[in-house]
């Protein structure tokens, strides 16, 4: 017998390969189109067509049961073809709106027909610049009228390019008892008359630059920003936003941040604004996301007593993951002391990622950093610009590792060394410059006892 034929094992296989691939399979027979279509029709994306290469509705009432994913949903359309009875298992769906009432209506339809599996909703405005949806198109959006609480299993939303009253956003938000992470760009909300300022408690991440955070209605100074409605914040991203003046001053967010969202402990902010966001707005930070040009390390020093998690890129470049050598100048060069003296005084860090600073071995090596319970470090090392150099350190690190299962780094800065328990011997910090550039890394990495991630300039290595 063909193990193929198991239904079992084609229906395992489907999870591991590509939709084309799955979708040659479908075509086999009608049993293994059962196993193999879920895969092919779990992700729609209408950017890959247009009206006219657009599936029939025949199509979506034979297989819309299998979408789980809907990418770059417009046009009037496109969004009529998934009214279907079958499309109502979609747990995450992007939208992008214009302002007719046809589009509106039928994006509605869709919320509601699969409310109770959407996790995530994008609405987006396809708009000339300058003009944004009108405040009645949005509301028929989000469903008022409809009698179906169509948000109410939502966990992610984006909203992108539109306009509405205050009223409609409380509305709305009063709709998603569950939302953890709201994303909002480019969006004008007007206050007009507002009974009450409904707070979601659930939400923990927002991510929308400083202006739209407060400053949301350029005519209207006095209005309260939108921190009001997230008691319970925890992460905030600023997103590249770099001009703040003349929108309001660091001491006014202050003040809304500890009246509105005081257990904000997390900030991504990868712009010039960062200084005074670190320095005046946020107090006892834990993670630090923050652009490595731009950085002030001092501001860093503010937070050192409750930082845990430090990175620092260059915007939103991944520079992560490569077979060569990541050889990039280090803009900071000469502030790298500062990398170390961070280190050394951070006592409770345990993720430092800088894939762009290239640190000096010697920094540690004099100063032992603070941060025993270090587990993820991202960081290139002066001399060590090789892959095979990398390679060979990594590998070194690994299998001593292994040795020394219950190894504690007690770093003692004033005698210049480090206790490793559990291996029976110490470990001198001052190493001679003689020696392998490889075996002075491996033994800084061989002091943090729950390190397991570490990143040298081409792949990730895990002990």
């Amino acid at each position: 017998m063909n193990p193929l034929e198991l239904p079992e094992l084609r229906a395992h296989i489907s999870r591991y390969i590509s939709p084309s691939t799955a979708s040659i399979c479908a075509r086999v027979s009608k049993d293994w189109s059962k196993d193999f279509a879920p895969q092919v029709w779990h992700t729609l994306d209408f950017q890959m067509f247009d009206n006219k290469d657009a599936p029939d509705v025949k199509v979506f009432n034979k297989y819309g049961h299998h979408i789980r994913v809907v990418k770059h949903l417009q046009t009037a359309f496109k969004m009529s073809l998934l009214q279907s009875s079958s499309v109502s298992n979609l747990e995450s769906l992007d939208l992008i709106m214009d302002s007719s009432e046809d589009c509106a209506r039928y994006a509605s339809f869709v919320l509601a027909h699969n409310h109770a599996c959407l996790k995530s909703v994008g609405i987006i405005g396809s708009f000339q610049a300058g003009e944004r949806m009108i405040a009645y198109s949005f509301s028929h959006i989000v469903g008022l009228g409809l009698g179906v609480p169509i948000f109410s299993r939502l966990t992610h939303m984006q909203l992108h390019g539109l306009g509405m009253v205050r009223e409609t956003f409380s509305c709305m938000l009063a709709d998603c008892p569950v939302l953890e992470h709201l994303e909002i760009h480019d969006t004008i909300m007007i206050d007009g008359v507002i009974s009450h300022i409904h707070q979601t408690p659930s939400v923990k991440t927002l991510c929308a630059d400083l202006r739209q955070v407060f400053y949301m209605d350029p005519d209207d100074v006095t209005q309260v920003p939108l921190l009001a409605h997230f008691p319970n914040l925890k992460k905030y991203d600023t997103g590249s936003f770099e001009h703040l003046e003349p929108f309001t001053t660091y001491e006014m967010m202050q003040y809304y941040v500890d009246k509105f969202s005081p257990q904000v402990m997390s900030l991504r902010a990868l712009s010039t604004a960062s200084h005074g966001l670190l320095m005046e707005v946020f107090k006892d930070l834990t993670e630090i996301c923050v652009s490595y040009e731009n950085v002030y390390f001092p501001d860093i020093f503010h937070h050192y007593e409750t930082l845990q998690v430090v990175r620092m890129y260059k915007k939103s470049e991944d520079c992560y993951e490569r077979d060569s050598y990541f050889d990039l100048e280090d803009i900071r060069a000469e502030e790298g002391a500062m990398v170390h003296v961070m280190a050394y005084r951070c006592h409770g860090l345990k993720v430092l990622d800088m894939p762009l600073h290239i640190a000096d071995i010697r920094g540690p090596e004099v100063l032992p950093w603070g941060c025993a319970g270090l587990e993820e470090l991202h960081m290139r090392f002066m001399s060590l610009d090789t892959p095979e150099k990398i390679n060979h350190t990594l590998q070194m690190w690994v299998e001593r590792r292994k040795l020394i299962p219950s190894a504690v780094g007690d770093t003692d800065s004033s005698q210049g060394r480090v206790q490793i328990n559990g291996w029976g011997t110490q470990i001198r910090a001052f190493s001679k410059e003689s020696e392998p550039i490889e075996e002075r890394v491996v033994r800084h990495l061989l002091r943090f006892r729950n390190l397991r991630k570490v990143w040298l300039g081409t792949t990730t290595w895990t002990a």
